[in-house]
């Protein structure tokens, strides 16, 4: 039995009186070590416990403050779905919060939900008795009212039921198998909600597989609630689709890509369609004639995507009609442009050939803006394909118009050109076409040179747009403008393009022809949670001052501290912040509690200065910091400042004094970060991390 001493008996009263005790093992005493040591573990979640007590009350008085009560219900959409351990779980202010059991009569109710939120329910089943389903809602303002209901409207959910459905090779009848399908339920709300928060609805989807047994896709679903399948049909991502979906005889078009069926119902439709999308290859054979039917002869043809032959028609005067070796795929279009016969002036044209699922070829006319009006089918006869164009006779004085018949404005982002078709030739001006890179940063210090206007002691950093060199190019007659960047452009730029000044060669005249094209380059983006910095921004890195003096050539360190209250999480520009929840400081080897969360972040450009230097920018848009020991560039941040801190016994320890960390001296922040990639929906969490402070 252990006998407690005088002296083990003072030091167990003074440790439950002051907390924890470090026990220094001399090997003289080892039960008595090993019973404080005890002691101290006990007392420790003792205080631990109290913390989070404490911390939860705090947390609950906060909630009585908010004034909304969320009400609504949950009904099954069949029969016979157990709603028994349904529960409803509310997320808002960045967190999922404790969930809430649904009522006997589907009733349910959550208090204390703040005003100007946009919040996703999740109803779920501990028993999997149901899908489980994400709702959107969103609360207005409260007014003077402390508390208020919010009234949610209805939400039905079902048991989980498995729906199959076959794809089939519209000409041989074989199933295709290699198709990506998701599903996700019609939610048919249109809350701010549902779009602030669309990535996390994305938990809604679900993806189809491919039974190789019965040769169908099964998806599960909630029985009885409608829902949209989306058929990816570019299988290979090269921005042409592999396949053309029909359900029935309906064309499905698609989009991006994705074939969208709104309201699909697999027992009524257990069976899609689809074509092969193949070059199509033939010879064309196109007259053109008047309204009252006499032949006419433009001046120039040319398709502008027969992606595998020639552009140009060759024109065969003995017969009089106008050839191509047609190569392509999905549609062929092909252009006349305006011209004049026989004291007559005829309109420029757009004319668009598709293949639909019967092997016929769809004639259409074409406009701007991709708006097109049929005009009749036709068939091949000895792989040629014979149509005639009735050409449209222009009313109005041909000078009085320059119209863009087609462009390639929607595919700037891939090829960083442009190309546009007019209804005449036209002539350009130096300056009709322009690019501009934009927000390109310039710094100019005051000891760069004498011949500047920055004085010494000063840094000017501005932000403008950039002339870019062009390649310009006229073509087919002059009716094909093609616009390219002289030199490959830069990534991480935002640019667009500019076009104007355009002269109609026949009248002289200058057109009403006004476009602004932007686009985007991405930078190639690499990724680890080592780029996750902490930063004190205290215009010192490693304890040392990193701009020593200004470009006056005076010392600097007079206007700022080697300790800091704030705190910066500074990440790649490309990286969505989400939040970042600080749990622990270490200043100069010594461990402190805290529990601060952010949501949001800033975008921020740094550029590291002295502190006595003064700035000169006209940035306004992001915020311009010259404190950070980070390289300078673009990051996104978020900061803390005035963070309490906490002693391990639980007593306030004050602000955080955040230094720098150094070979001698431990300066850090636990911290646990939630982020997005760019191009995905998915929240990532760091877990808690130690950062080492710049």
């Amino acid at each position: 039995m252990f006998k407690y001493s005088k002296i083990a008996i003072g030091l167990a009263t003074c440790f439950a009186l002051s907390g924890c005790l470090e026990v220094e093992d001399n090997n003289n005493n080892d039960e008595l070590v090993n019973k404080l040591e005890q002691q101290n573990q006990i007392l420790q979640s003792q205080l631990d416990e109290n913390k989070k007590q404490s911390e939860a009350q705090a947390a609950k008085d906060k909630a009585l403050e908010t004034p909304f009560i969320l009400k609504g219900g949950i009904v099954a959409a069949v029969d016979g779905v157990d709603l028994s351990d349904v529960q409803v779980t509310a997320y808002y202010d960045g967190t999922w919060h404790e969930p809430v059991d649904v009522a006997e009569d589907g009733s349910y109710s959550i208090p204390k939900v703040p005003q100007y939120s946009n919040i996703l329910l999740k109803v779920s089943s501990p028993s999997n008795a149901i899908v489980t389903q994400l709702f959107d809602h969103t609360t207005r303002s409260a007014g003077d009212r402390t508390e208020v209901v919010s009234a949610v409207q209805t939400l039905t959910v079902s048991k989980p039921h498995t729906v199959t459905f076959s794809i089939l090779n519209r000409s041989t009848f074989e199933a295709i198998s290699d198709l990506q399908i998701t599903a996700e339920p019609e939610l048919n709300t249109y809350s701010s909600a549902r779009y602030e928060l669309a990535h996390m609805l994305e938990q809604n989807k679900v993806g189809a597989t491919y039974n190789t047994e019965t040769n169908q896709y099964e998806l599960i679903v909630p029985q009885g609630i409608d829902f949209k399948l989306a058929i990816d049909v570019d299988v290979d991502n090269d921005g042409n689709d592999e396949y053309t979906i029909y359900e029935s005889d309906y064309v499905i078009h698609s989009s991006n890509g994705i074939a969208n069926l709104h309201n699909f119902d697999a027992e009524q439709q257990a069976t899609l369609y689809a074509t092969v999308e193949s070059i199509n290859e033939y010879d064309l054979m196109v007259n053109f004639i008047s309204d009252s039917g006499e032949q006419l002869y433009p001046d120039t043809v040319f398709a502008i995507n027969n992606d595998e032959g020639d552009s140009n028609f060759t024109f065969n005067e003995a017969q009089g009609h106008y050839n191509l070796s047609a190569k392509y795929y999905g549609e062929l279009q092909f252009l006349t442009h305006e011209f004049t016969a026989n004291g007559r002036t005829y309109k420029a044209d757009n004319i668009g050939i598709y293949r639909d699922q019967n092997d016929t070829f769809q004639i259409s006319r074409r406009y701007h803006q991709h708006h097109q009006e049929g005009l009749y089918s036709s068939e091949l006869s000895n792989n040629t394909l014979a149509i005639t164009i009735p050409l449209v006779e222009q009313v109005s004085a041909p000078y009085l118009g320059l119209q863009i018949i087609e462009s390639t404005e929607d595919k700037v982002e891939d090829t960083h050109g442009l190309t546009y078709y007019f209804n005449a030739p036209v002539s350009l001006k130096q300056d009709s076409a322009r690019l501009y890179k934009h927000d390109v940063i310039t710094v100019v210090k005051g000891n760069d040179s004498d011949s500047d206007d920055v004085a010494a002691g000063t840094t000017s950093i501005q932000s403008a747009n950039q002339s870019v060199e062009l390649n310009s190019a006229l073509s087919f007659n002059d009716t094909k403008l093609s616009i390219a960047p002289a030199a490959p452009l830069e990534a991480g730029y935002t640019y667009h393009y500019e076009l104007d000044n355009i002269t109609r060669k026949e009248a002289n005249s200058h057109s009403y022809v006004n476009r602004s094209v932007q686009f985007s380059i991405d930078t190639p983006f690499e990724f680890d949670e080592s780029q996750f910095k902490a930063d004190n921004m205290n215009y010192r890195s490693g304890g040392a001052l990193i701009t020593p003096k200004n470009t006056a050539g005076e010392q600097s360190g007079n206007y700022s501290s080697a300790s800091s209250y704030e705190l910066c999480i500074v990440a790649p520009k490309d990286v969505t912040l989400v939040d970042a929840q600080l749990s622990a400081v270490t200043t100069n080897g010594v461990k402190y509690t805290t529990n601060h969360n952010y949501y949001g972040y800033s975008d921020v450009y740094l550029y590291a200065l002295a502190d006595n230097e003064q700035l000169e920018t006209n940035i306004y848009n992001y915020t311009l910091d010259k404190r950070s020991a980070q390289p300078n560039g673009y990051y996104r941040s978020i900061c803390f400042s005035y963070v309490d801190q906490y002693e391990q016994d639980g007593s306030w320890a004050g602000n955080a004094d955040f230094m720098d960390h150094t070979d001698s001296a431990t300066n850090s922040v636990d911290v646990n970060i939630t982020y997005r990639l760019p191009g995905s929906d998915t929240e990532i969490s760091t877990g808690v991390k130690t950062l080492y402070i710049d």
